[in-house]
C-alpha cells in the first residue's frame, strides 16, 4: 500500500512516530512538505515569551521521516486527483497512493495594516512565516514610545501557560 502523507504537521509526525517504533513492510509512506522542519503550534506561544528558540518548537520532519523509513519530498504539493489517485507536485512530478491524508495547517488572510498607525496586528497563522510577522513586529514596537503605557492584546491566543 502507498500512503501519502501530504504536509508535516503534528498529525503526520505521530503516524511517522508510530511506523517508526511499528514498522509495516507493506506500507510505503511518502512525505510531501516544503520543508525539512514543521512548526508545531502548541509550541509557539513559549517561543513567543522567548522561554525557547524558535528551532525547539519545530518538528525534525527529515530525521522524523529516517526513522520512519519514509520518502520525503521537499516540494509544494499543487493538486490532487483523487479518482486517479495522483498528486501533482509544484515541479510537475506526480506520485501515486493508495491512501492520502492532508495535513497542511491552517492559513489566513492577513489582516489589513493601517500604515504606521496602531493597531498593529500580527496574524499567528500560516505558522511556516510567523518568525518574519514577528521580527517585523518587534522592529515596529521598538519605536513606540518609552514613556507611558502600550497595551499589547491578544486574541483567539488559545492555550495560555500562567506560570506563579
Amino acid at each position: 500500500m502507498k500512503l501519502l502523507l501530504i504536509g508535516a504537521g503534528h498529525a503526520h509526525a505521530f503516524v511517522l512516530e508510530a511506523f517508526a517504533k511499528q514498522p509495516d513492510p507493506s506500507v510505503e509512506i511518502t512525505v510531501v512538505s516544503d520543508s525539512p522542519f514543521a512548526a508545531y503550534s502548541g509550541s509557539v506561544p513559549a517561543w513567543l515569551a522567548g522561554e525557547c528558540t524558535l528551532r525547539e518548537t519545530q518538528i525534525d520532519v527529515k530525521a522524523l521521516c529516517q526513522r520512519a523509513k519514509a520518502r520525503l519530498v521537499l516540494a509544494p504539493a499543487r493538486s490532487i486527483n483523487a479518482q486517479a489517485q495522483y498528486a501533482e507536485l509544484a515541479d510537475g512530478e506526480r506520485i501515486v497512493f493508495d491512501v492520502a491524508s492532508l495535513n497542511i495547517g491552517s492559513t489566513l488572510t492577513l489582516p489589513q495594516q493601517h500604515g504606521k498607525q496602531r493597531p498593529k496586528l500580527l496574524a499567528m497563522r500560516p505558522l511556516s512565516s510567523l518568525h518574519q510577522r514577528w521580527q517585523a513586529l518587534q522592529e515596529d514596537i521598538s519605536y513606540l514610545p518609552s514613556v507611558g503605557i502600550q497595551r499589547i492584546v491578544s486574541v483567539g491566543g488559545g492555550l495560555q501557560v500562567v506560570k506563579r
